[in-house]
């Protein structure tokens, strides 16, 4: 079990849901002769936690960079919380550890990424308060390098929550985790989701990621259902 990581999750401040939700119609994404996402379409309300659960290589992953405005699509439409992506309206966590820079603290860490989102205010305020989420304040003094991989996990999480969006997208985030770790994500995804929030999850399954009120199966680029 990993130590120096106990918190509770932190309850999000109340969200507008007034144009909240995440909708999806009908994209497409290719890499060269490879189609990724086949006119896929969804929505996602405001005040949820959803599942997209599919076997790797199936375009979870290029479906949340679309969402988080890192890709853009071929062709389809893309609303995130009334948006165009890549607003900063959403906070955005890729599979594994390799954001972190690993000679320099958490502190240091999640400081860099609150810089990157242009976080107004209290920059140390909403580092510890993102940390709060995934039980990882008692990191925020150890270098990344120090930390065992789960650590280093709930600190990259930590990133998701930083000044507060919206929306948050994560990917696989129970990898790396142990038990502890995962119910302190599902704690914050359900307080998230509490408040008016949305969580957007990948994983190859239901169970390596928190509790979803919606979860959607996904394969060769296309949904095939809603659980």
């Amino acid at each position: 079990m990993d130590d120096g990581g106990r918190g509770h999750a932190r309850a999000a401040a109340p969200f507008s849901s007034d144009i909240g939700g995440i909708r999806v119609g009908a994209v497409s994404r290719s890499f060269g002769d490879r189609a990724v996402l086949d006119d896929a379409s969804f929505r996602v309300e405001a005040g949820q936690v959803a599942a997209l659960v599919g076997p790797n290589g199936s375009g979870k992953t290029t479906l949340l960079r679309i969402l988080a405005g890192v890709l853009d699509p071929d062709s389809g439409s893309v609303s995130v919380w009334g948006r165009a992506p890549g607003q900063g309206i959403a906070g955005y966590v890729p599979a594994g550890d390799r954001m972190l820079n690993w000679r320099l603290t958490g502190r240091e860490n999640l400081r860099f990424f609150a810089r990157i989102r242009g976080a107004a205010g209290d920059v140390d305020a909403a580092v510890v308060a993102a940390a709060q989420t995934t039980g990882s304040v008692g990191l925020l003094d150890k270098r990344a390098g120090e930390c065992s991989t789960g650590q280093r996990r709930r600190l990259i999480l930590a990133v998701a929550f930083l000044g507060s969006p919206p929306v948050v997208l994560i990917d696989e985030p129970f990898s790396d985790l142990d038990e502890e770790g995962c119910v302190a994500v599902d704690a914050a995804c359900r307080a998230w989701s509490t408040a008016g929030g949305l969580v957007l999850y990948a994983a190859p399954r239901r169970v390596d990621g928190p509790r979803a009120d919606v979860v959607f199966r996904f394969a060769h680029g296309r949904f095939l259902e809603e659980a």
